[in-house]
């Protein structure tokens, strides 16, 4: 059987080396570094993954596979001001408008800066 810490330990790898194809804008390539995170890690490190993993998919042009990983992080932490906020932005990019406005106008009230000014723009 597995120990937790061998899990932890190839989470963090994987985390690792996502962050650095993500600094090189290898985008497709850590998306698939922090899609593996899930493997033993939760907490602040899997969550960075979730936001980074969306991103990557984002900036790769494929903007419609980023919101699951982004929705995950939302369902373990639905007071998570980042995720709303990107998850905004990337339905945004969808046309899934309604949703959108739905996260920023929660990001805004978890008190996100860039969510905050959003929503002063948007009246």
């Amino acid at each position: 059987m597995e120990s937790w810490g061998s899990g932890h330990d190839r989470g963090q790898e994987a985390y690792d080396r996502g962050f650095d194809l993500f600094e090189q804008e290898r985008w497709s390539e850590a998306a698939e570094e922090f899609a593996k995170v899930n493997e033993g890690v939760r907490g602040s490190l899997w969550m960075s993954a979730r936001l980074l993993c969306g991103t990557s998919l984002v900036r790769a042009g494929r903007p419609a596979e980023a919101i699951d990983p982004l929705q995950e992080g939302l369902r373990l932490d639905p007071e998570w001001p980042d995720g709303h906020r990107v998850l905004a932005f990337v339905l945004g990019r969808v046309e899934r408008f309604d949703e959108a406005n739905i996260h920023i106008a929660q990001a805004a009230r978890l008190g996100h800066p860039q969510a905050v000014a959003t929503m002063k723009e948007l009246g």
